[in-house]
């Protein structure tokens, strides 16, 4: 229960929703390929046949929506925790 709580707090504005789909790259995937390529915008843009320039703009998007800046580690390190919960869940 403490691991939802804490996966919904700190993803959930990525989380895809009714008004706001962004087809099959959604932000949340975005951010999961970001830290998988740690933090390497080209590797990301790449791997997820995207152009650098709409990864920056989604990564903007992103720090937007969850109030916080990616580069910061405090950030960095609570983000990363809520996607390895995340991606643990059945």
């Amino acid at each position: 229960m403490k691991k939802q709580y804490f996966i919904e707090e700190i993803l959930n504005p990525t989380f895809p929703s009714q008004e706001n789909k962004l087809t099959k790259n959604d932000l949340l995937e975005i951010l999961i390929n970001y830290f998988h390529c740690h933090k390497n915008v080209a590797q990301t843009a790449e791997q997820m046949h995207l152009h650098q320039n709409t990864v920056y703009y989604r990564i903007q998007q992103i720090e937007e929506k969850l109030q916080l800046d990616l580069n910061d580690s405090q950030h960095s390190m609570n983000i990363q925790a809520a996607l390895f919960l995340y991606k643990q869940q059945p």
